[in-house]
């Protein structure tokens, strides 16, 4: 935590000055002064308070013209006054924002109202204020939420609040809903730092997110990508209270928008994140580190699923290392390209069988060291440099896992085919790339359609 310093105490009563000071010329007469800078010195610090401070006892004659900070010709206590609330640091805000999907995960087992219950049970401040916004759930068990529609619920130092969104029904599918929750939220809630969690339903990278019921849709990764881009919002973090969105693509979506992501390579439990501790936190020190802020959350998340006995895992990337691991997983597929050109898809296949995947093999999600791993080539080890400056942290519970994953065909390589230009060239991501994938992709069809025929 940083010190804050404050001044000595002083009774600033007219028997404690010389019967006059010295006069010096308003600030508004002189050219280059800083303000605040009693000792000329270009910087505003705890010198210019000390120096201040024995001018008004009267041990000090020599000051600049800086030391007038209300520019009225005098020097005197209201100026002893300003100077400290410029050298004190600046309270700070945040802002978290949640777009809460409820659909089958709430109706059918109330895990949307016991997270909502868990940010509401936080100590908050006037600092901290978090919005959310639900939907995409048939039938809420939290009192006063619209089952079938949208509701907005403030937490915050006065409580808990829910407003109804009556004007039409939003789908959580849909970026336009999402950007304008951010947009919305922002506005009316200005910050210093700004965090998004998005809850709900994860099915990995190439189908998306937060599926809506009402909707019968997920929110892809363009969308998602494109709704932050709009919004014009940069948080200090997102997080994925979901299944399978710990991984390369979706990275590549939010690296634009925020410093920070923190997400699961693999299924998340009931229990998902734990809200009460690390808001209660953040609501005491809106200006926590955001690396402090997301160990806390990956810690807490990991220790509420212990309690229950259930293997978790979670990580965190620093999204500025986003492009370097990217550039890497580029070489890395050209080479299993040439390697493919020269001996068919076979022998890719078969090692391919061997890496651990997420999602109960049906998204393909791969553990990304250990697909570098099984099929080795000359920039594997650039992959895995990569991805240790990406990730910044990664906490298992009796999982095996890296904390990355990326998109490979294996069960479903008509995915590649249909599937994976249209969910990652908006994010940005190599047409070479996504040509190589793709043909790779039709060959493992048409050789799985031979050899083992439906």
């Amino acid at each position: 935590m940083k010190k804050r310093f404050r001044l000595p105490a002083l009774l600033l009563s007219a028997c404690m000055f010389p019967a006059a000071l010295p006069a010096i010329p308003a600030q508004a007469a002189t050219t280059e002064v800083l303000t605040g800078d009693c000792n000329a010195d270009g910087v505003i610090d705890r010198k210019d308070a000390e120096l201040l401070r024995s001018y008004l006892l009267g041990t000090e004659t020599a000051i600049s013209a800086g030391a007038d900070l209300d520019a009225n010709g005098r020097i005197n206590a209201a100026d002893l006054t300003l100077l400290k609330r410029l050298l004190l640091p600046k309270r700070e805000t945040a802002t978290l924002m949640v777009y809460l999907c409820g659909a089958d995960l709430e109706t059918d087992n109330y895990e949307a109202t016991n997270d909502i219950a868990e940010m509401a049970a936080a100590q908050y401040t006037d600092d901290l204020n978090v919005v959310v916004f639900t939907g995409g759930t048939k039938t809420w068990h939290t009192a006063g939420l619209t089952d079938g529609g949208n509701n907005r619920i403030l937490i915050g130092s006065s409580g808990m609040q829910i407003q109804d969104c009556l004007d039409e029904l939003w789908y959580m599918s849909s970026g336009e809903t999402l950007q304008t929750f951010i947009q919305d939220t922002a506005a009316e809630f200005p910050a210093d730092h700004y965090g998004l969690v998005i809850w709900g339903h994860g099915m990995g990278s190439i189908y998306g997110l937060c599926y809506d019921p009402l909707s019968k849709r997920m929110l892809s990764l363009p969308a998602l990508h494109s709704a932050l881009q709009n919004a014009g919002v940069h948080f200090d973090w997102i997080g994925f209270d979901t299944c399978l969105m710990a991984n390369a693509e979706t990275a590549c979506a939010v690296q634009d928008s925020a410093d920070y992501m923190i997400a699961s390579t693999d299924s998340v439990s009931s229990y998902g994140w734990y809200y009460t501790d690390f808001l209660t936190q953040w609501a005491a020190h809106p200006g926590t580190p955001a690396q402090v802020l997301t160990k806390q959350i990956m810690e807490d998340m990991i220790a509420v699923n212990r309690v229950q006995e259930i293997p978790a895992t979670i990580s965190c990337y620093d999204l500025q290392y986003t492009n370097e691991l990217m550039d890497a997983l580029y070489t890395y597929t050209d080479l299993n390209y040439q390697a493919y050109s020269e001996s068919g898809i076979a022998a890719y296949l078969e090692q391919r069988a061997k890496v651990q995947d997420y999602g109960m093999g049906v998204y393909d999600m791969a553990d990304l060291q250990s697909l570098v791993t099984m099929i080795p080539n000359a920039a594997s080890d650039a992959v895995t440099a990569a991805m240790q400056k990406l990730m910044i942290g990664c906490l298992n519970e009796n999982m095996e896992s890296s904390g990355a994953a990326v998109w490979s065909f294996l069960r479903h390589p008509e995915d590649g085919i249909y599937l994976a230009a249209s969910a990652f060239a908006p994010l940005g991501i190599s047409e070479t790339y996504l040509s190589q994938v793709s043909e790779m992709a039709k060959a493992a069809y048409d050789y799985l359609t031979v050899v083992e025929p439906n």
